[in-house]
């Protein structure tokens, strides 16, 4: 099954320096909501954010907490509930009333899990995805560890894991229904190397620059997104000779079936490492974000693709 991509402008929500920057179709900003501090429509690092049907919901890493927020006219949009979590910079969606996280969870037995079904009260509803490994095995619990989440339109629940080619589909009640994926010949996985141990587990002042040359030494799944009638997973390489980043799909039916391996979204590559962000519509289109360190300052792109639409 081919599908058509092209290019065109979007909206995002941005957060950068203890806020929210709100820019519009044409990639202009609007205007900025919230300010640093502790108290309500305050941030101190607002990291992963999601907007749908007028609530913006904010997973602050600074304060530990998810902050639900509402919008009145004029993009102004007023708190209405925060409450404690250990997050830790991972991907969430919102289905009706629930958060579906990819947060880190030990229940009371001691056995932890990536991925919970969240209430707007913090009750974590049920775990998903039991850990695999020993808490000694750092290598294979740090690279396990994050994944990307998305939802069909009857509840059902997807995880993608960032180091390898591999979908978790789940009832929306929590209970897992199958695991797929097929790993293609452009995808390297990821090794333990040097530079991941200076990176990891030293103080090394070079720390940064090797943890970014081992992971672009790597293939990573980039993004997840669930449409009408299939899924699609983003693969990103970084190829040296261009230094740029690669960016390939790959399309899959809502049973785990691939469809269609390889397209190339060709406009995207010039981010940092990890400076790339995807989030859909849930019907026909995903919209992409690039950030790009720059000495003093970040430069964002945005693209919207219309998938199988003409």
């Amino acid at each position: 099954m081919k599908k058509k991509i092209f290019m065109l402008q979007t909206q995002n929500f941005i957060t950068k320096f203890h806020n929210i920057k709100i820019y519009n179709n044409n990639g202009l900003w609007i205007k900025t909501t919230g300010r640093r501090g502790a108290g309500p429509g305050e941030f101190e690092r607002p990291c992963i954010i999601y907007y749908k049907n007028g609530i913006l919901i904010v997973q602050d890493t600074g304060l530990y907490k998810y902050i639900i927020l509402c919008k009145n006219s004029n993009y102004d949009f007023k708190e209405i509930k925060r409450f404690f979590y250990l997050v830790d910079d991972n991907k969430f969606v919102v289905e009706e009333n629930r958060i579906i996280s990819n947060d880190h969870y030990i229940d009371d037995s001691g056995k932890d899990y990536r991925g919970i079904i969240l209430d707007f009260e913090g009750k974590v509803i049920k775990p998903l995805m039991p850990i695999p490994y020993p808490k000694d095995d750092g290598w294979n619990r740090i690279t396990f560890s994050k994944s990307y989440v998305d939802v069909s339109k009857n509840g059902d629940i997807y995880f993608a894991k960032e180091r390898e080619v591999k979908i978790y589909k789940f009832s929306r009640a929590g209970d897992l229904i199958k695991v797929f994926g097929q790993t293609s010949s452009y995808f390297r996985p990821c090794k333990l190397t040097r530079d991941f141990e200076k990176a990891v587990f030293t103080s090394d002042p070079d720390r940064r620059t090797a943890w970014e040359r081992w992971y672009s030494s790597f293939s990573w799944v980039s993004g997840l997104f669930v449409l009408d009638n299939f899924l699609g997973i983003v693969i990103r390489n970084f190829e040296e000779d261009l230094k740029k980043w690669r960016a390939r799909l790959q399309i899959y039916d809502l049973n785990g079936n691939l469809l269609q391996d390889g397209p190339e979204l060709e406009e995207i590559g010039t981010s940092s490492p990890q400076g790339f962000y995807l989030v859909s519509n849930h019907k026909d289109t995903i919209y992409t974000m690039e950030a790009q360190e720059k000495e003093e300052e970040i430069v964002y792109k945005f693209y919207k693709y219309c998938i199988g639409k003409k």
